[in-house]
């Protein structure tokens, strides 16, 4: 059988959707935290920042990827390891990760500009829109990528422009002893890491579902991860402009490869 011919808008869309999928409300809301704590050693912070929030969850992909599935890495600890995992995760999620999504969108988003906008009114609709998306399992990755994401990149760069072009003061003193150490730590809260976990197997179904398998899917899955890493990593140097604003504001204020 004739390997498939890997196409580049699968891979381009794909890729788009992981970093839709993996740029939640931690992305936005810890880099000019850290960047304010970085202060001049701002640099070396954001360098920690795409080590954690970007280096660790595409690496956890890319061996999904190799392995097959989560289930047959936490096999190796014990059969039932992955429900127990899993089910931690996706409590963590419930408790902490979808409602911090919608408190920034809205309380930093909408009210920064609507301050009377009715709080719950357009926390369930936000919940109806993301449901919306997220229905149907097939399609999910390919709505984020072809109309979230391209909506989110542009708004993204308004703020990125917007902070290049008219920044706030300039960078201070910083507040923690090593920048880097602490921008790591803080990438890692994130969350993207748990998010390679939880919604790998949504991500594989979305690349076989475009007719990828054996080797073409793990060339594909490689290429998806590449091309999400280099729109995340872009992302978070531009969040790392608002990472180097923020420090401004201190003087203003199935696989036999698998390597387990």
């Amino acid at each position: 059988m004739q390997e498939k011919k890997i196409k580049f808008t699968d891979v381009l869309f794909v890729g788009l959707a992981f970093f839709a999928s993996y740029f939640g409300a931690g992305n936005l809301i810890f880099p000019p935290m850290l960047g304010l704590q970085s202060g001049s050693n701002w640099l070396s912070g954001m360098i920690g920042m795409l080590a954690s929030g970007v280096g660790l969850p595409i690496l956890a992909i890319i061996v999904l990827g190799m392995c097959g599935s989560v289930q047959k890495i936490s096999d190796h600890v014990n059969k039932k390891f992955y429900t127990v995992m899993i089910g931690a995760i996706m409590i963590l999620c419930c408790c902490v990760s979808i409602p911090r999504t919608a408190a920034v969108g809205i309380e930093m988003g909408l009210q920064g500009i609507w301050p009377g906008a009715p709080y719950l009114v357009f926390v369930i609709l936000y919940f109806v829109i993301a449901f919306l998306f997220a229905k149907d399992r097939g399609t999910a990755l390919d709505k984020v990528g072809k109309i979230l994401t391209p909506i989110m990149t542009i708004i993204l760069f308004i703020l990125v422009v917007k902070g290049a072009v008219s920044p706030i003061g300039t960078p201070g003193t910083a507040s923690v002893d090593n920048a880097f150490v602490n921008s790591f730590l803080g990438g890692y809260s994130t969350g993207d890491v748990l998010v390679s976990f939880l919604a790998a197997g949504v991500f594989f179904d979305s690349i076989k579902r475009k007719g990828y398998e054996g080797e073409a899917f793990r060339k594909a899955h490689v290429r998806a991860c590449l091309d999400k890493t280099t729109e995340n990593s872009r992302s978070r140097v531009q969040s790392g402009r608002s990472f180097h604003s923020a420090a401004r504001r201190r003087e203003t204020a199935p696989r036999s490869g698998c390597p387990l």
